[in-house]
């Protein structure tokens, strides 16, 4: 029995493992913020809060921000990152990745549930459902972002080169296919 498949060609190959090798490093960047005791991960957030309130804030007219807000901030725009990468990561290896949506977020919301369990065994460190929520927020903004931006490539794509992807129910629909490419 014959299956019209299409051939997965060296960038696809090569979009794999990028984007799988991105999403692993960003949830081993995410695990390597969670091992960090309390007083060093306070130290580091206390950085990225001066720098944004001297260099970035002014010269964006953006108000200053509290240490409270930075870390919320770091949580969302880790999550964000891994829910970006998350989509990515599944559109090379689907083309049908609006049904298989759930895979990103039940990786991203267990990667929330491990990252805070992780926190509670740390020094000065504490594990909230807060933080979960928010890893969750920006998880669903990441992968929104890319959906957006693989849409909108599948939308230039079809008006660029007028090809519409064509899935099969059965033998009969493939071999009619192939007897039209044919003539």
């Amino acid at each position: 029995m014959y299956i019209y498949k299409e051939k997965t060609g060296p960038l696809i190959w090569v979009l794999r493992v990028l984007f799988t090798l991105a999403t692993v490093l960003t949830i081993g960047f995410i695990f390597y913020n969670s091992g960090q005791i309390g007083e060093v991960s306070g130290y580091r957030s206390q950085q990225v809060m001066e720098f944004y309130n001297s260099q970035i804030a002014p010269l964006l007219g953006l108000p200053q921000l509290t240490h409270f807000y930075i870390r919320k901030l770091a949580h969302f725009a880790e999550y964000a990152l891994e829910g970006f990468f998350l989509m990515l990561s599944l559109r090379v290896y689907t083309s049908r990745f609006i049904r298989h949506i759930s895979w990103p977020a039940l990786i991203g919301l267990l990667t929330a549930l491990t990252d805070e369990t992780l926190q509670k065994y740390m020094a000065g460190r504490t594990s909230q459902v807060t933080d979960v929520w928010i890893d969750s927020l920006g998880l669903l903004a990441g992968m929104g972002l890319a959906l957006l931006l693989l849409l909108l490539f599948r939308g230039v794509e079809r008006i660029i080169f007028g090809v519409k992807k064509t899935h099969f129910k059965n033998i009969e629909e493939i071999q009619a296919f192939e007897e039209e490419r044919e003539q």
